[in-house]
């Protein structure tokens, strides 16, 4: 389970920043026409039924940083995908994501300023546990 960023409908390319748990490792991987590419992979034992605080980033010289909790893993890429759309990403687990936040000056509606909806912890919860008993 993970992050993706700078997802592209128009042409195939997007970076996943995933946590892969069976293997107790970390990967950063750059997906285009060209295939799927490893750009980071990294030791991280994630634990169960735990919670964590999950960060991407990629800057304009293509530098990519994936925050868990307080550790960071960074690469470069040097040919970057120059902008896309955010995503998250689940395959073969059972994940849970709460109070996503995406944020950047060049992010429409979500960069600097007011949210258009007030998230609420309550209803996000309640959703959820919905969600899981019934779907």
């Amino acid at each position: 389970m993970g992050l993706i960023l700078h997802q592209r409908w128009e042409e195939p390319a997007l970076y996943v920043f995933q946590i892969l748990y069976p293997w107790k490792i970390v990967h950063i991987t750059k997906q285009d026409k060209n295939g799927a590419t490893t750009l980071g992979e990294f030791d991280f034992a994630a634990k169960l039924n735990r919670w964590y605080a999950l960060t991407a980033s990629i800057d304009s010289q293509g530098k990519l940083k994936f925050q868990i909790g307080k550790e960071v893993f960074s690469t470069v890429d040097p040919n970057p995908i120059k902008s896309g759309k955010p995503g998250l990403k689940v395959s073969g687990a059972q994940a849970r994501f709460d109070d996503i936040e995406i944020t950047g000056n060049n992010v429409p509606n979500g960069g600097p300023g007011t949210l258009s909806v007030e998230p609420s912890r309550k209803l996000t919860t309640t959703w959820g546990t919905l969600k899981r008993q019934y779907f």
